[in-house]
C-alpha cells in the first residue's frame, strides 16, 4: 500500500487511517508526504491476530512554512506479532514537523517484536522538528526498541564529494536522496518511486 501526497501548498490535508490485521496478515504501508500547507497524518494499525505483521515506512519533506503532524500507532494485541516503523524526514526554510510514534504491546501479546526509528535532516537554521517515540509494554516476553535522530548535512561528506569533483548542488542532492533511500527504495512501483524522487529533487530547488 503506497501513498505519495504532493498537493498544493495552499491546501490542508487531513489523513486518518485505521487497519485491523487478523491471523498471519501482513500490511506494508509506504507513505511520503511533500505537499500541503498543513498535513495531519494519523495511522493506526491493530495486530489483532497471531503472527500478524504491520510495517510503516514514512517520509516527509517540507520547505517554506509547511507544517506536518505525523502520528503512527501500532498495537500488538496477539502473540508472535511483528511491527516496524521507519520514518525519514527533511525540513528546509522555516518548515516544522511533529512526529509521534507509539508501539503498544498488550498483556496477551507474548513474543511480540516491535521497533521504530525516526531520522530528520534539517537543511536550514529555522527548520524545526519535535520527535516523540514511545513504547507501552504490558508483557515481559517481548522485544521492543525505538530510536530518533536529528542531523544536518555532514560537512565532511560534502567536502569529500567536492574534492572528488562533485559540485555542491549535485552532492547535496545525492546526500538528501541517500537519506530517503530506505523509504523510496522499498517501493516496488517504479512509476511511484520516480514520482517520489522527482518531488524530493524539486524540494531541494538546486
Amino acid at each position: 500500500y503506497t501513498v505519495h501526497q504532493d498537493t498544493s501548498k495552499q491546501t490542508t490535508n487531513i489523513i486518518l487511517r485505521n487497519f485491523s490485521l487478523s491471523d498471519q496478515a501482513y500490511l506494508r504501508l509506504i507513505d511520503v508526504e511533500t505537499g500541503g500547507r498543513l498535513s495531519l497524518v494519523h495511522t493506526w494499525i491493530r495486530l489483532d491476530g497471531a503472527c500478524a505483521r504491520g510495517e510503516i515506512y514514512g517520509g516527509f519533506f517540507g520547505n517554506d512554512s509547511q507544517k506536518f503532524d505525523i502520528y503512527n500507532v501500532i498495537e500488538h494485541r496477539a502473540s508472535s506479532t511483528v511491527s516496524r516503523m521507519i520514518t525519514k524526514g527533511a525540513l528546509d526554510d522555516s518548515a516544522q514537523a511533529i512526529y509521534r510514534g507509539l508501539i503498544r504491546i498488550h498483556p496477551g501479546a507474548e513474543e511480540a517484536n516491535g521497533s521504530q526509528r525516526e531520522d530528520t535532516l534539517l537543511l536550514s537554521n529555522k527548520a524545526e522538528i519535535s520527535s516523540v517515540p514511545d513504547l507501552e509494554i504490558a508483557h515481559h516476553r517481548v522485544k521492543c526498541s525505538h530510536a530518533v535522530s536529528t542531523s544536518r548535512i555532514d560537512k565532511e561528506k560534502l567536502f569529500f564529494m567536492n574534492s572528488r569533483g562533485i559540485k555542491t548542488p549535485e552532492a547535496l542532492r545525492a546526500l538528501v536522496e541517500g537519506h530517503f533511500s530506505p523509504i523510496v527504495d522499498i517501493c516496488g512501483d517504479i512509476g511511484m518511486k520516480n514520482k517520489m524522487l522527482s518531488s524530493i529533487e524539486k524540494k531541494l530547488r538546486l
